[in-house]
């Protein structure tokens, strides 16, 4: 089936006056297809225009890999509304068989997490804020825009990691993400000693 959107606009109330903005420009935006074999099926990719990183390619990609979505093979381009439509609709069945599988039906904050992502959908096209820790690669300082990721059971990576071969350097920065890390380096108080020069 061709993907189709849900509506040509957001839900009246839904969004900030900022957050219709981007979302208005989103619907806008094409991207290619590519249709590729993958785990002995044919599924399509989305490819990246001109706009640079994208969590909205990782996640429609996670997704049409995972075969959980599929774009007909007939299609060569789709827009941001006909992906942000098939993710928001992900994002409300993940969201039904959460409740259907909790017990007496009670998710806790589910209902206010799946609005606030919902939310945050038209801002992926453009970025997340995300924060990484340095413990390994599956560790993120928790951010609603995670939650994006965390509701679609799409596993998150970086690569991120201290050189396992300098200890010390490991030592100092495991205990930080990435902003706080940041704000202790450029500090007027820098805690950390002094690299050695070579």
């Amino acid at each position: 089936p061709l993907l189709t959107p849900v509506t040509n606009t957001a839900p009246a109330g839904v969004f900030s006056a900022h957050t219709q903005h981007i979302w208005d420009m989103s619907r806008q935006l094409q991207y290619g297809l590519k249709h590729v074999e993958y785990n002995g099926r044919k599924t399509a990719i989305v490819l990246q225009n001109e706009n640079g990183p994208c969590p909205l390619l990782a996640v429609i990609n996670a997704l049409l890999l995972r075969g959980t979505i599929q774009i007909h093979e007939d299609r060569a381009v789709c827009t941001s509304e006909d992906l942000l439509s098939h993710i928001g609709s992900q994002l409300l069945e993940s969201s039904e068989r959460a409740r259907k599988e909790a017990p007496n039906g009670d998710v806790p904050n589910q209902e206010a997490d799946l609005m606030a992502v919902i939310q945050l959908l038209p801002r992926i096209e453009q970025g997340l804020d995300v924060n990484v820790k340095f413990r390994n690669i599956t560790d993120f300082e928790y951010t609603a825009e995670s939650s994006v990721f965390d509701l679609l059971g799409v596993r998150l990576v970086h690569g991120w990691l201290p050189d396992p071969q300098d200890p010390l350097v490991a030592s100092l920065i495991q205990k930080y993400s990435y902003n706080p890390l940041v704000e202790k380096l450029v500090g007027p108080n820098n805690p950390f000693p002094p690299v050695p020069k070579s």
